[in-house]
């Protein structure tokens, strides 16, 4: 077996990455994003869907406290590899883009940007 042989084959025995998928890329308070989690099998403390807006991202990477650090958003569970939850833009959500995460099983996680716009 080569070396590139060998490493499709863990490719494919890993499975497809997990994806995110959003039904719109920005939105104003009060609009409603449903949230699509493929190829993410449950993690072992549960299924978790985090939202950080441009705010707290930004001190989540400056490694300095935001008040919230994070917004849970609910999850739920259709399948054994696909989750799905819909996400209210808030008032409060800071302008800009924002990350979801969508935490799964192993060390591969799920992720997509949205923004907020006023």
């Amino acid at each position: 077996m080569t070396i590139g042989t060998f490493a499709a084959a863990a490719l494919l025995a890993v499975g497809p990455p997990p994806l995110l998928i959003l039904s719109q890329p920005h939105g104003r308070a009060g609009a409603e994003v449903h949230v699509i989690g493929l190829n993410c099998g449950r993690p072992e403390h549960g299924d978790e869907l985090l939202w950080r807006d441009e705010y707290q991202y930004a001190n989540d990477k400056a490694h300095r406290p935001a008040d919230p650090p994070f917004r849970r958003v609910r999850v739920t569970r259709i399948s054994r590899t696909r989750v799905e939850a819909i996400f209210t833009v808030l008032r409060s959500d800071h302008p800009g883009r924002g990350i979801f995460t969508l935490f799964c099983a192993g060390k591969r996680n799920a992720s997509n940007v949205f923004t907020v716009i006023r």
